[in-house]
Parts: C-alpha cells; sequence; structure tokens
C-alpha cells in the first residue's frame, strides 16, 4: 500500500510538469486550453518538486513526511484552480493524498503514540548511568548452568547491561482461524527498573493500525 501512495504522488507531481511545459513551450499540450504565464509555471513546478520530495520523504524522513505533504497538496491545489477547467481532475489525486498526510501526522506527528514512546524511551534512556564490567564475581550465586552459559556468551569483562532495543516484524492474529495481521514492532527494555516499551504498526484488511504498550 505504501509503495502505491507513493507512485501515485510521483506520477501527479509529474504531470504538474505540463504546467511549466506548456508555459515556456516546450510541448504542444492542446489538451491544456488555458494559457499559463511563466510565473505561474514557476508555481507549478514547485507543487510538482513538493510533491516528488513528498514521495521521497515517505521513505527517507517517515517523522516528518506529513510535513512535506501537506505543503505540497496545498501548492497543488492552489495551481489546479487557476487552471481548473483543464486540472480540476488532479483535485481528487489531491484527496487522495491529503488523507494518506492525515494518516501520517496521526501515525507519527507530534500527537501520535509514536511521539509518546520517542518521549517515553528518552526518559528511559536518561536513566542510564555509566556501566561496570561484569566479572567473576558476579556470578557466583548463579546457578552453575546459567553460569557457564554467561562465561560462555564472552559477557565476562564487558559492560553491563541497562537496557536493549529490539526491532522485528512477524505476523498475528487473534484466533487459530483468523486471518494474519503483519506488523513491524520497535521495543526498548530496561532491567535496572524492568521497564518494557513497545510501539507495533500493523496492518487489518489493508487500514493501518497502531499500538503501544508501556510496562
Amino acid at each position: 500500500m505504501k509503495h502505491i501512495f507513493a507512485l501515485l504522488v510521483v506520477v501527479h507531481g509529474v504531470i504538474h510538469l505540463m504546467g511549466p511545459a506548456k508555459a515556456f513551450g516546450l510541448a504542444a499540450l492542446p489538451q491544456l486550453t488555458t494559457p499559463i504565464s511563466r510565473a505561474m509555471a514557476v508555481l507549478w513546478t514547485l507543487a510538482a518538486v513538493l510533491l516528488l520530495a513528498t514521495a521521497a520523504a515517505l521513505y527517507l524522513q517517515p517523522r516528518w513526511w506529513w510535513a512535506v505533504g501537506l505543503a505540497a497538496v496545498a501548492m497543488s491545489q492552489v495551481v489546479i484552480a487557476t487552471s481548473w477547467n483543464d486540472a480540476k481532475v488532479g483535485t481528487v489525486a489531491n484527496g487522495i493524498i491529503l488523507a494518506g498526510v492525515l494518516l501520517g501526522f496521526l501515525s507519527h506527528g507530534p500527537f501520535s503514540l509514536r511521539a509518546e514512546y520517542r518521549k517515553a524511551v528518552a526518559s528511559e534512556l536518561s536513566r542510564s548511568g555509566e556501566s561496570s564490567l561484569v566479572t567473576e564475581a558476579d556470578l557466583q550465586h548463579l546457578p552453575l548452568i546459567v553460569r557457564k552459559y554467561v562465561q560462555l556468551s564472552g559477557a565476562v569483562g564487558q559492560p553491563r547491561v541497562h537496557n536493549y532495543r529490539v526491532r522485528f516484524r512477524g505476523r498475528i492474529r487473534g484466533a487459530p482461524t483468523a486471518r494474519w495481521m503483519p506488523f513491524t514492532a520497535d521495543q526498548v527494555s530496561s532491567v535496572d527498573e524492568f521497564s518494557r516499551l513497545f510501539i507495533m504498526d500493523a496492518t487489518m484488511f489493508q487500514v493501518p493500525m497502531q499500538a503501544l504498550h508501556m510496562y
């Protein structure tokens, strides 16, 4: 779904380049009956650049891509309004992109569950102090089999672990016969105060879902 959305944004952006092509006489484009000035061609080009930047940011800057997308939709709709009879169908594409922008804001914006997760993770990591090294003396109270495992793992002489991060993907379902729901997840756990921060992005019936768990 993400790739299809990005492709739509790219195609929509490239179509905007018809504006400067007509204004500067680079192509005949008889389907565009409304004259486009060279000054307006700059705005058409800016709309195209913003839309292409939106598609790129969707992959490179998922935290902020929705802000670029909002600017792109606004600029696109402005230039479409100036050539309404020729370009009004572009409003449909802008509506779809705007829906994606809204979803991006809800998923990654400053008031999203992901923003709350990032804040909680930063707070958790700020409590980590300096790490002392694991010694043989630290293992003496452990059962023999556990002590040997720790020794074989190479942990002795290494800094103590205060917290760790895990990123993984998989699929879950609520019942043996239910449809599988693919997901990606990010988890930060602390072994000092036994905390677990977990956020999951999933898809159910092609509808994006997000869950936050903080223990």
